[in-house]
């Protein structure tokens, strides 16, 4: 979207792609346009990448009348702040980078560190340890690398001596020893690179001070960077004292911000240029609004452009005359404010949603249901189901497990219900040819409605092609949607399609009302269970970076999820990871009753066996007034019973569920009123556009 957002972005990426051209196959375009694409993960393309994004943006920033009084660049960064400041051409820097790159992933091997303590505190361990020093962010933030096996013992002696660390999600071991062997290659690369006297001071993460042509212009600078740890936090202090107030970061996310908000919080400007998971006009928007807010002399007239007359607001104060305060009327209340700043995203992004497109991908999904569950039953009776088969036929002459007959039923009265069999005292007979032969064509159909986002359509192909060996117990449900424990299909499901997205953003919304509402300096304690795939997550730990006294808990049953979100949010410290185990008592789990002010749960109370006892364990751990936010399936969904269903265990409360998996929101009203809460409200609203999108946000407040 920032590509298509700006033009000076747009042109000065497409300078730096021509740049590299001859260096990347497949080329950098591809590897950052294609949501796909695995190269990203490869440093021969993802340093390119970071380098071309940083440029682009600084450039979009020029474009619109910034022009900054210094430039700092962590790690690869500083080749970014190079070309912006004027010592280098785009043309000169870009294959470089790819060179280095490419290098680097021929030692990508070893790991790293973050570790929250003081870098002298941790040296005389690290040496013990044989680790590097890669980077200084914070005077309480150090990364170390080295190899994975000095690393681990490292690291359990920091568990030790209880000192908090987080292992960072990377393929090699950036700043360390292990680049040695590539050293001297990389020099050799930079030979022929000439800095030119520029027009913005440079500040070097390398040496921690303003350097110009002449120090860039030593034939061993850029290798002595290459090895030797980055002085972030150090260049930020030396900006600091130069009078730098105003931080504008230039990368793809705010992890910059986040170092820097924690050493300068309340005597300077954090901004950042893009977020993860955000619109790029929403963030751009936010990031000039801060700019004024610190005072920076931009075109405000011709960024604000408008038809309107402008008029000269007065200079002098005003008068101050104190009048009494009104009471906060009920519709202010800090949960309805929640609501309210939900409500305004739901009715926003309403409008990005092609509906008629998710329709039809519902549709596609229906048709696919009918000819997996068939093959199913054919798997299990043959052609007994021309002339009339119970369930419980099926059950034994498939051999399913026992623990698959409610999902049996669900599956059967599906297909019932979308007119593909009838129902008879208990036997069900095909109403009409069921169209087998269209498998193929159907899930091309498909991926056509998934946004360019095959592992969709992937996932589904493979769990109802699997779905008689997975009710049989022929194969673990879990490899057959999880394969080799990748979690493509169902992450992009919850996180980046445009419907998942829908409603993350939702709930976004309504967590930016939480924080807005709530006392300054109050602790705020985030609990979310069934975490998953971290596909809402995701888009919840944007919203609170910069939040004072927060403590955000990642949990799930599974310890590979935990693993793998402790992985993916790497970057967010306030974060903790753990299991719970939603159907015992949470106390008995460890967690501490009325201890959190917010429980988050995303598509997974549904999936416990009896939802009443389940939202019974969570109330207890909830502050008096305390909420609890959850992402629900509200309508039957044809996709997620054949695809998940084998994951559900058995249910015990069928009556309350009325035989279905997922409840209505009346139904989801009745079970939180039950289990104590007060108020419960859910969006989108009824009678909304997008009400019948077979989800909904629910808040419920005690």
């Amino acid at each position: 979207t920032m590509y298509q957002h700006s033009t000076a972005f747009a042109d000065t990426l497409d300078r730096c792609f021509s740049a590299c051209s001859e260096m990347l196959t497949p080329s950098l375009r591809e590897a950052m346009f294609n949501p796909d694409s695995a190269q990203l993960d490869n440093m021969a393309w993802a340093q390119p990448a970071i380098v071309a994004f940083e440029i682009a943006m600084a450039a979009h920033w020029r474009a619109e009348g910034l022009k900054p009084d210094f430039a700092i660049g962590h790690s690869v960064g500083e080749f970014a702040a190079a070309v912006v400041c004027g010592h280098y051409t785009i043309e000169q820097v870009m294959p470089l980078v790819c060179r280095r790159g490419a290098l680097m992933q021929q030692c990508a091997s070893g790991a790293m560190v973050a570790v929250f303590a003081d870098e002298d505190t941790l040296m005389p361990l690290a040496r013990q340890f044989e680790l590097d020093l890669a980077a200084n962010n914070g005077t309480q933030h150090t990364v170390f690398s080295g190899p994975e096996a000095r690393l681990a013992v490292f690291c359990a002696t920091l568990s030790q001596h209880d000192i908090n660390y987080r292992r960072l999600s990377v393929t090699g071991a950036a700043h360390s020893a292990l680049l040695e062997p590539i050293l001297d290659r990389f020099q050799d690369a930079c030979a022929g690179l000439h800095a030119e006297p520029g027009q913005i001071p440079i500040i070097s993460t390398l040496t921690a001070d303003v350097i110009d042509e002449s120090t860039l212009n030593q034939a061993d600078y850029w290798r002595r960077h290459m090895r030797q740890p980055v002085r972030f936090i150090q260049s930020i202090q030396v900006a600091h004292q130069l009078g730098a107030r105003v931080f504008l970061e230039m990368g793809p996310d705010a992890q910059l911000v986040a170092c820097g908000q924690r050493e300068y919080r309340d005597n300077a400007y954090w901004i950042a240029s893009a977020r993860r998971n955000k619109e790029a006009s929403d963030v751009l928007n936010q990031a000039l609004l801060q700019l004024y807010a610190a005072g920076v002399a931009l075109p405000w007239a011709d960024l604000l452009a408008g038809d309107g007359q402008r008029i000269a607001a007065p200079c002098y104060p005003f008068d101050t005359e104190r009048y009494w305060k009104e009471r906060v009327s009920p519709a202010c209340e800090p949960a309805d404010a929640a609501l309210s700043a939900g409500l305004e995203v739901a009715s926003r992004a309403a409008t990005a949603l092609d509906l008629p497109r998710l329709d039809a991908l519902k549709q596609c999904a229906t048709r696919l249901h009918a000819i997996y569950v068939d093959q199913l039953v054919q798997r299990c009776t043959g052609d007994a189901i021309e002339n009339g088969v119970d369930a419980m036929t099926i059950m034994r002459r498939g051999r399913l497990l026992p623990r698959y007959q409610q999902l049996l039923q669900r599956l059967l009265n599906n297909c019932v219900v979308d007119g593909d069999y009838r129902c008879t005292d208990g036997r069900y007979v095909r109403a009409r040819p069921i169209e087998h032969q269209q498998r193929e064509s159907l899930l091309t159909e498909l991926a056509g409605y998934c946004e360019g986002f095959q592992a969709i359509p992937d996932t589904i192909a493979r769990a109802g092609d699997r779905l008689y060996e997975m009710m049989s117990g022929a194969e673990e449900p879990v490899a057959i949607i999880f394969p080799q424990s990748a979690s493509d299909g169902v992450e992009v499901l919850y996180q980046e399609f445009s419907f998942g997205r829908y409603f993350n953003q939702i709930a976004a919304g309504v967590l930016r009302g939480i924080v807005q509402t709530r006392q300054p300096r109050q602790p705020l304690r985030i609990l979310e269970v069934g975490g998953g795939t971290g596909g809402t997550t995701a888009w919840l730990l944007p919203e609170l970076n910069g939040v004072p006294a927060l403590e955000y808990h990642f949990t799930d049953i599974s310890a590979l999820f935990t693993r793998r979100a402790q992985q993916k949010f790497a970057d967010y410290d306030f974060v903790k990871y753990s299991e719970l185990d939603l159907e015992k008592e949470a106390q008995s789990q460890g967690f501490q009753a009325q201890s959190y002010d917010l429980i988050v749960a995303a598509n997974v109370i549904h999936a416990t066996r009896h939802i009443g006892r389940t939202l019974d364990n969570l109330r207890p751990l909830l502050k008096p007034g305390g909420r609890l936010l959850m992402r629900e399936i509200t309508q039957p969904m044809r996709l997620f019973d054949f695809v998940f269903g084998p994951l559900v265990l058995p249910l015990q409360d069928l009556d309350a569920r009325e035989g279905e998996l997922f409840l209505t929101t009346a139904q989801w009203q009745q079970q939180c009123r039950h289990a104590g809460f007060s108020k419960v409200a859910w969006l989108p609203q009824d009678g909304s556009p997008t009400a019948g999108m077979s989800e909904h946000i629910i808040l419920a407040t005690l």
